[in-house]
């Protein structure tokens, strides 16, 4: 070791004794010193770390939540009264679906009963009580999806319709063999009610998934208007009944509202999705190879700490359900265009959300471009931001509603006029007080929105 006292073996035991003693001073001297700045540079890192937490939420207000949460909680539908209690009810009695081939099963919408496979006409005939309950849960005029209290984002007891829906396509197929035209209107009239509930109390999730599930209703529809055993009467009834399950703007906000609960109580889980590692915020490599397992996690958490995580999410979503709402319960601002993107890039996935022009209030305190930059700086709104697709859910919906209208309507003044109209406004009066709205606030929006997008989130 260089400069070690005993190198010198010609010196005199106390003279090297002396020697170690002023050694080991000199490199004690040096260990404290590094010691010292050591620890004074961590106490300097820490109190920093701790200045940016305490102050990185300025200029980010918590202004509460957006609605009366315990006068829309109160609001619970009881389940005599509840359609999702007879929905339930329905797909938990039903028998099992055959084992077929998806084309089998995408194919039911089309096929009349003659043309239905065996085993699927034997499912659907013995799950007529199935049916009747589906049937009893269309009837109802209130809905709450959303049960338990412990429901949150990513912890809930998701709603799938196919089966009634197919079960319905199915006992509708076999009244119409049967010459029963308003048996089978009954069916389809069952599958617009239990969007339209899910309209009101479903995520946008179980909207999209329910879009899709019922894509083939419309064309459905059409076919069984043209059918010479429904009359005309059958005809306008439907349109009558179609019409009073048009999407309604009230509908929508209880959506949101029951989306907005679910993120909050997904904020307060401790043992929740937000709260583990997610590596597309992080370089999972270090010099090529893979980052030890938990490391990936505790950058995680020392980020989330550091930048006040969930209570920074918690505060912007307050203030986005905030812009939402107000985009669909003020009527001079319904169905305006979004003013703002909010653009996420990463891993070739990309998502968006709207914001619009508000008017300035306590309650909404920040600009939308404000807004959105506040929304890119948070990673647990990213672990939850890509379920809401607002505006194209509305579309879809407004877009099913009025196809099925027009087709109604069409059928009648075919019959009427032994033509098909020529223009759809050539169906208003007779058969339609106004054509049904089925715009998107989405179209052409590439020379008004502006963009705040970033390619990855910022360093906390």
């Amino acid at each position: 070791m260089r400069g070690d006292p005993a190198e010198s073996g010609s010196a005199s035991p106390p003279a090297v004794a002396t020697r170690w003693r002023r050694w080991a001073m000199r490199r004690g001297r040096q260990l404290l010193l590094v010691s010292v700045a050591l620890g004074a540079g961590l106490a300097l890192a820490l109190v920093a770390a701790y200045a940016k937490r305490a102050t990185c939420l300025i200029g980010l207000p918590d202004v509460g939540d957006p609605f009366d949460v315990a006068a829309f909680e109160s609001g619970r539908v009881p389940d005599g009264r509840n359609a999702f209690a007879f929905y339930r009810r329905a797909m938990e009695g039903r028998g099992p679906r055959p084992q077929l081939p998806r084309p089998a099963l995408d194919a039911i919408p089309t096929l009349r009963w003659a043309e239905v496979d065996p085993a699927l006409r034997a499912w659907a005939e013995s799950n007529r009580e199935a049916i009747a309950l589906f049937l009893e849960g269309s009837r109802r005029t209130e809905s709450w999806a959303r049960q338990a209290e412990d429901e949150s984002t990513f912890h809930y007891d998701r709603f799938y319709m196919e089966p009634l829906v197919q079960l319905a396509m199915l006992d509708a197929a076999r009244l119409e063999d049967a010459g029963d035209s308003g048996g089978a209107w009954e069916r389809y009239r069952a599958i617009l009610a239990m969007l339209a509930h899910l309209m009101q109390g479903g995520t946008a999730i179980e909207r999209g998934v329910a879009n899709q599930d019922s894509r083939m209703i419309p064309a459905r529809i059409a076919t069984w208007a043209s059918d010479r055993m429904t009359t005309a009467e059958l005809i306008r009834r439907a349109i009558e009944e179609t019409i009073a399950l048009e999407p309604r703007p009230e509908w929508e906000a209880s959506s949101l509202k029951v989306e907005y609960l679910l993120a909050m109580r997904e904020l307060d889980r401790p043992d929740g999705v937000l709260g583990q590692g997610d590596d597309r915020d992080f370089n999972d490599r270090i010099l090529g190879e893979p980052s030890p397992p938990g490391l990936i996690q505790w950058a995680h958490s020392v980020r989330r700490f550091l930048i006040r995580e969930p209570e920074r999410t918690r505060r912007i979503l307050r203030l986005a359900f905030a812009n939402w709402l107000d985009h669909v319960e003020s009527p001079d601002r319904r169905g305006a265009k979004p003013v703002v993107r909010v653009r996420l890039e990463n891993e070739g996935r990309d998502s968006g959300l709207f914001l619009y022009a508000v008017e300035p209030s306590s309650e909404q305190p920040l600009a939308p471009k404000a807004l959105a930059e506040w929304m890119l700086s948070a990673p647990d709104l990213r672990r939850l931001e890509d379920r809401w697709h607002w505006g194209a859910l509305r579309h879809a919906e407004r877009r099913r509603h009025r196809e099925i209208l027009i087709a109604l309507a069409g059928e009648l003044y075919r019959r009427e006029k032994g033509r098909p109209h020529a223009d759809e406004e050539e169906l208003v009066g007779a058969y339609l007080d106004r054509l049904p709205d089925d715009s998107s606030e989405l179209d052409d929006l590439a020379e008004t929105i502006e963009e705040v997008s970033r390619v990855a989130l910022p360093a906390p």
